[in-house]
């Protein structure tokens, strides 16, 4: 995974909605 990557998962999990999502995806 790349760093910008991690920061915008960081950003994501603030969101909360778009998180979930994110793990789901992954």
């Amino acid at each position: 995974m790349l760093d910008w990557e991690r920061r915008l998962r960081k950003m994501l999990i603030k969101s909360g909605d778009t998180a979930g999502r994110d793990r789901r995806a992954k």
